[in-house]
């Protein structure tokens, strides 16, 4: 299940992009996400609440850095299981930077976001169409998050 989207920010690309490999600050984009921390270099777990129906699920996920091309992306691998379920996450998900000039001739960056993911088991089988419609959800949620982090942060100050 592939969920997208993209957003543009008044801010120069690199700027950007640096603040995009700060996992430990965009991961307080996310929402749900909770006990984020670096278990060694490139390597994070964590946990994100999820609200499905009436189902409430704490997924325990693995988040892995697989490539950063920088000044342009960053990519993740995602592995998690929700606790009491029989399922397993598994997912992909890239940040990008480009470059947007637009009209008004001020430093800009067109942020682009993808999150392609498999949930399979128990609840894989029972609710795609629901799991897709809150993915679609929290991905809106999250953009809006991290839109609102890069444009709070007077620009050339790291978060």
């Amino acid at each position: 299940m592939l969920v997208s989207g993209r957003f543009r920010v008044l801010r120069d690309r690199a700027w950007v992009f640096e603040t995009l490999t700060d996992i430990l600050r965009v991961g307080q984009c996310i929402p749900g996400c909770s006990e984020l921390e670096e278990v060694e270099a490139g390597r994070y777990t964590a946990k994100v609440r999820v609200e499905v129906g009436f189902l409430k699920l704490v997924f325990d996920v693995t988040v892995e850095v697989v490539e950063v091309a920088p000044p342009e992306f960053i990519r993740f691998r995602i592995q998690g299981k929700p606790s009491g379920f029989s399922a397993q996450l598994t997912a992909t998900a890239e940040l990008r930077a480009k470059p947007d000039p637009g009209d008004s001739g001020e430093p800009a960056t067109l942020v682009e976001w993808q999150l392609d993911q498999t949930l399979k088991g128990a609840l894989g089988g029972i609710g795609q169409p629901v799991f897709r419609a809150k993915a679609e959800e929290q991905g809106a949620r999250f953009a809006q998050n991290l839109q609102r982090l890069l444009e709070s942060v007077p620009e050339g100050e790291r978060l």
